[in-house]
């Protein structure tokens, strides 16, 4: 396995010393780049952590594109967030964060019905919402 951190330089800067510390150089380097502007690297696998409930909808279908237009074929995305339900009732814990983030962000927190549509709006296909633990889940779809 292999990896990139694909940030801004301040996270790449921090990124390469926990990697240097943990001895992992020659499996995981960091690429400086901006997500919004900078073609995503070639990969397999595209892992947004916490990453789109930062942003409306029409920013989240926008990488969910460039990841759809940069992975090979088989290649899969990974989306980590908090989910709503798909009715967006509740569990009261995340819509009540939903509410606050309106304060710093330009996002919400999405359901998997959401997010799902997004990855299919893209192209991808097998999509699945897994919940992992606590009020976190993934969702996840592969390019045909």
């Amino acid at each position: 396995l292999h990896g990139i951190v694909f940030d801004m330089v301040p996270v790449c800067e921090v990124a390469q010393e926990c990697i240097a510390r943990e001895g992992l150089q020659s499996r995981i380097r960091t690429q400086v780049g901006d997500m919004w502007q900078d073609p995503f690297p070639a990969a397999d696998l595209h892992f947004y952590g916490q990453i789109y409930h930062d942003w409306p909808v029409e920013k989240c279908q926008l990488l969910t594109k460039k990841s759809f237009e940069s992975l090979a074929s088989g290649g899969r995305i990974i989306l980590h967030e908090k989910l709503l339900n798909d009715e967006k009732t509740g569990p009261f814990a995340i819509a009540a964060f939903s509410i606050a983030m309106l304060l710093w962000t330009e996002g919400e927190q999405y359901s998997g019905r959401e997010l799902s549509a997004m990855l299919t709006e893209a192209g991808f296909t097998d999509i699945e919402v897994k919940p992992t633990w606590g009020y976190w889940s993934i969702v996840t779809g592969r390019k045909p």
